[in-house]
């Protein structure tokens, strides 16, 4: 793969830089120059005791002070047992900038990987085989109120895309506190499309979960004249269903799962054609957790009623 050079070509390059013997170097084509302050020497390791300084602060804007032309081979190799292989800053323009004509701009990563597919034409490729949950590919971060990470698109693709094999394909944690703090995960539209869309092929397409007391999914709305949820199509409520009842019984009792509250709402009705009968009463009971369903008189004998029951709050 273009980006990635055998390792033994960096072992050799770290070991020629120490002076190390007996490993498979660069260095059998001439001896190293090991002379602080004569010319550097081309074809040759040359080594020094104190850094080398280049300046060209004469340069007019836009010309290289030291360029290198290399080729298929790496155009330069930085290589440190401690500090930064290479360190770049500018005081008033970009600090580093990587360019390519036809595939990624700048690949980095750690332990010395291949990237697990082939390079595209991306501007920033990291990789990391590490399978720690604090690691990653690539990280932003900010200190003040910034943001970590940023992805913008200027046509119509996706500012921010995320894949997973198996995990999550975008991941938001935050330690904000209440309804009007900062969200995990949050979406925003300047416009009249949606904020937050979600979509899955035979899953749900956007699932909340609530924990301690929290709110699976919290709809609301600022102003009277806005909607704070509209379905558009079927809706299923697990606390619902339809109990039937046979004479000479005239109730019946249900238990809503996730228990009752002294606030619950029940609503009941006979689904079916049973003359003379209908629900009387629908009692909840928060203690025992159940719904007791009462019919006006027990259907006659031979018939069933069938009744619907929905639990509110």
């Amino acid at each position: 793969m273009e980006s990635s050079r055998p390792r033994r070509k960096l072992l050799a390059f770290a070991a020629a830089a120490l002076g190390l013997a007996g490993t498979e170097t660069v260095l059998t084509a001439r001896p190293a120059r090991a002379n602080t302050g004569e010319s550097m020497t081309l074809g040759e390791t040359n080594t020094a005791q104190s850094g080398t300084i280049l300046n060209a602060g004469g340069l007019t804007s836009g010309d290289a002070a030291f360029s290198v032309l290399a080729g298929q081979s790496i155009g330069i190799l930085g290589w440190s047992s401690q500090g930064p292989g290479v360190f770049a800053s500018s005081l008033n323009a970009v600090g580093l900038e990587a360019q390519s004509g036809f595939s990624t701009g700048l690949y980095a990563s750690t332990r010395n990987v291949a990237p697990p597919t082939p390079l595209g034409s991306d501007g920033v490729r990291g990789v990391t085989p590490s399978n720690a949950p604090t690691d990653s590919g690539v990280r932003g971060e900010a200190t003040a109120g910034a943001a970590g990470v940023t992805g913008q698109s200027y046509s119509s693709g996706p500012g921010v895309i995320g894949r997973s094999a198996a995990g999550d394909g975008v991941k938001g944690i935050t330690g904000s506190k209440g309804i009007t703090g900062g969200a995990g995960v949050a979406g925003a539209n300047t416009g009249p499309g949606p904020g937050v869309a979600g979509s899955s092929v035979g899953g749900p397409g956007v699932h909340g979960i609530a924990v301690s007391g929290g709110i699976g999914v919290l709809a609301s709305i600022v102003t009277t004249d806005c909607i704070a949820l509209q379905v558009n199509g079927r809706a299923a409520f697990q606390r619902s269903g339809i109990v039937t009842i046979t004479g000479p019984a005239s109730s019946a009792t249900v238990t809503p799962p996730a228990g009752l509250t002294s606030a619950a709402l029940v609503l009941a009705v006979v689904q079916n054609a049973v003359p003379g009968v209908w629900v009387a009463s629908a009692v909840p009971a928060p203690v025992t957790g159940t719904v007791t369903l009462n019919l006006n008189v027990a259907p006659p004998a031979g018939q069933t009623a069938h009744v619907a029951w929905f639990v509110v709050n």
